[in-house]
């Protein structure tokens, strides 16, 4: 292990990464290279609790209708 490098890892010291600054990319030799469609599923918004918004939007419906208050959804708040 390069006890320099670790000595210096939470330092602001602007040349940290001149060591590896011009090295390129590694390439696995098992995998291949995976595609644009699969990388941007990655970082697409998902819902965690599947049926979660639409469960809490019905269950708001009907405390309102329960308390009479007249709810539509294109204006928001009654």
């Amino acid at each position: 292990m390069n006890t320099q490098r670790n000595k210096n890892a939470g330092s602001k010291d602007p040349h940290r990464y001149d060591d590896i600054i011009g090295l390129s990319r590694p390439v696995s030799k098992k995998h291949r290279p995976m595609s644009l469609e699969d990388r941007a599923a990655q970082f697409a918004p998902f819902a965690a609790l599947t049926g979660y918004t639409e469960a809490v939007k019905e269950t708001e419906q009907e405390y309102r209708y329960d308390e009479g208050v007249v709810y539509d959804p294109e204006r928001g708040q009654p």
